[in-house]
Parts: C-alpha cells; structure tokens; sequence
C-alpha cells in the first residue's frame, strides 16, 4: 500500500467519524416521547374482591408499583407494596394486621404509616371505588 493511498484512508475514515459524531449529536436533540404503561392503565378492576374474607388480601404485581388490596370489617384498602426505604417488595402480615419490610424489618400499620425500622415515610394509599358488584383501584 502506498502512503499516499494510505494517508486517504485515514483522512476519510477521520471525515467519516466526524459525520456520524454530528448525525447522533442532532439525533439527540430530537426528542420522541416516552410511553409508560401508566398513561394507559388509570384504574385497575380487582377480580375477586366480594370473595375475600375481613383482613383477606389479594397481591396485584404487573403494575410499575405493585399493591396490596386488602378487605378489612368496613371495607377495602389499597397500599403500595413497596418500601418507602430501599423499594424492596413487602409482606402483608394477616395475624398481626401490619405490612412488613423482609430486607430491613420495617413495619408500617395499614394506613401506610411507618412505625418501626429505617423508613421515614408513609406508603402510597389508593383510591378504591366501587361500581355496582366490581371494585376499581384508581391509580
């Protein structure tokens, strides 16, 4: 290979790289909006919930923030069933009537409030609304 054919790959590879640096530099700029499930699930039918007995409760995972629909003796709460800590999924304690947190023994009451462990912040509560026999989790 001569220099002279040598020195005009490099140059071109070099013009080359520049371009494609300058194509994804305005590539970047172009925002495309972002879609998450939540824009399309608002509210979520709790199948079931006329089944469950007092302080029964049903695990709803697929959501970006999984929950726990527990039925108490007056009617029905939906929490979050993340930690306000760590974002470590929680257990629903029947006996006890608490939501624990297994990674760092946090227990909240089923108001979401914290009463025990690291966290310092209540958990998220739904609004739940009934319409004839079916229950919807407002998210």
């Amino acid at each position: 290979m001569k220099r002279r054919d040598f020195l005009n790959y490099i140059f071109k590879g070099t013009i080359f790289a520049w371009f494609l640096g300058i194509i994804g530099s305005i590539l970047s700029f172009i925002k495309l909006p972002k879609i998450e499930r939540e824009e399309f699930e608002k509210e979520i039918e709790i199948k079931g919930a006329n089944e469950l007995a007092p302080w029964e409760y049903k695990f709803i995972p697929h959501l970006k923030e999984p929950l726990f629909f527990i039925k108490t003796e007056t009617g029905f709460l939906a929490i979050s069933a993340v930690c306000t800590h760590m974002k470590c999924i929680l257990e629903y304690k029947k006996e006890e009537r608490m939501i624990n947190c297994p990674c760092h023994g946090a227990l909240f009451d089923l108001n979401g409030n914290p009463l025990k462990g690291p966290p310092s912040f209540p958990l998220k509560r739904y609004e739940i609304e009934k319409r004839g026999d079916k229950f919807y989790v407002i998210l």
